[in-house]
């Protein structure tokens, strides 16, 4: 590896590490801004490790991300640090799995081809489970199928999937997600001692091979399902890093056999830097692990949520374009979805109920 590459890797890393600790960050967001592709690369797989912070950190609200509800049960118990732990280790096995289910990834590739007659049942049944665990499964149904219908609707606009997509997701979670959480409260945290979870980070890294073998399942929804298979805070904790890793790096693998990236930031990436993926991680692991106790107490000094609205608001005005309006009913609906006290992942039924119709119509 050249030394050029090697620091921009390295800053890639440090720089993710501490974007990914901020609340509304996500790759897909990471990957637009202009780096060289070893810095970039980097700097989204580290922001990985540290997506678990602001989850942490944030008030209990129903309408974060899946992972929201062990980690604040084990924030309450003081146990904090463990989360954090927990979660690094999934994500650093995930790579470590990756890497070895890596040759077994072509033998898979016919599967979405088997399953085309009958795939429409495991998408029914992946939107279900979260349904089912929902406190107002109502409401929850109620508002799968809605965004489900709304999803049909925008998706036949006459602009490309990355602007539509991007005005969708960036209204219905990112601002909608950003204006209804709760500040984050800074924490006294303990240097946490490295935690490894191999059979958990193992079920999380087989649902990041399913999200990137079949089109609309979310990490979220893989979420739903291997929480409700592990039973401890702890095992969930490292399946969901397991999870968010793992799904990044097999989509790669997606993009380049399928010609199908199931991820925007992939889509950009383009290439996958296999030669930066141990040192990365590895790196990504430990400096967070370190950085844990400080940004655990600084970040809740501040009241990001609004600037960071503002932020990726403009970012995704300028990648929507035309469909920018689209931003302002995805909002209203995922703003509708939080006063309900319904989990957002249910609003994935925009993507998962026009591919079940896609499916069912005989789409392959």
């Amino acid at each position: 590896m050249a030394l050029l590459g090697l620091l921009s890797a390295l800053g890639g890393t440090i720089f993710g590490l501490l974007l990914g600790a901020l609340p509304g960050v996500h790759p897909n967001l990471l990957a637009l801004l202009p780096l060289p592709n070893q810095a970039l690369f980097s700097l989204v797989l580290a922001a990985l490790f540290s997506s678990i912070l602001p989850a942490l950190l944030m008030a209990p609200s129903a309408d974060l991300a899946a992972v929201l509800l062990p980690g604040q049960a084990m924030v309450h118990q003081g146990k904090m640090g463990d989360a954090v732990a927990e979660f690094a280790g999934g994500a650093l096995l995930g790579v470590a799995l990756f890497i070895i289910l890596l040759p077994l990834y072509p033998y898979l590739l016919n599967l979405p081809q088997i399953f085309s007659r009958c795939f429409w049942l495991p998408l029914i049944i992946f939107a279900t489970i979260p349904v089912l665990r929902s406190g107002h499964k109502k409401w929850a149904l109620i508002f799968f199928l809605l965004s489900g219908f709304y999803g049909g609707l925008i998706l036949k606009l006459p602009y490309t999937s990355e602007q539509i997509l991007m005005a969708h997701f960036g209204g219905m979670f990112g601002l909608a997600g950003l204006l209804r959480a709760g500040r984050m409260v800074g924490q006294q945290v303990k240097p946490p001692h490295p935690r490894f979870n191999l059979a958990s980070s193992l079920v999380g890294t087989l649902s990041g091979l399913l999200i990137s073998l079949f089109p609309a399942i979310s990490p979220a929804q893989a979420s739903a399902i291997t929480f409700s298979l592990l039973g401890k805070p702890e095992n969930q904790l490292a399946a969901a890093g397991a999870t968010a890793t793992s799904a990044f790096l097999f989509c790669f693998l997606s993009l380049k056999h399928l010609a199908k990236a199931r991820s925007a930031a992939v889509q950009r990436l383009g290439v996958l830097q296999l030669d930066l993926l141990l040192p990365v991680a590895l790196l990504a692991w430990l400096v967070l692990l370190k950085l844990a106790p400080l940004l655990a107490r600084q970040l809740g000094r501040h009241d990001l949520r609004t600037p960071m609205a503002l932020l990726l608001l403009a970012v995704t005005l300028v990648v929507a374009r035309e469909a920018s309006w689209l931003v302002l009913p995805s909002f209203l609906l995922g703003t509708w979805c939080s006063n309900r006290k319904v989990e957002k992942v249910n609003l994935m039924g925009s993507l998962m109920v026009p591919t079940i119709f896609w499916y069912l119509l005989g789409g392959h």
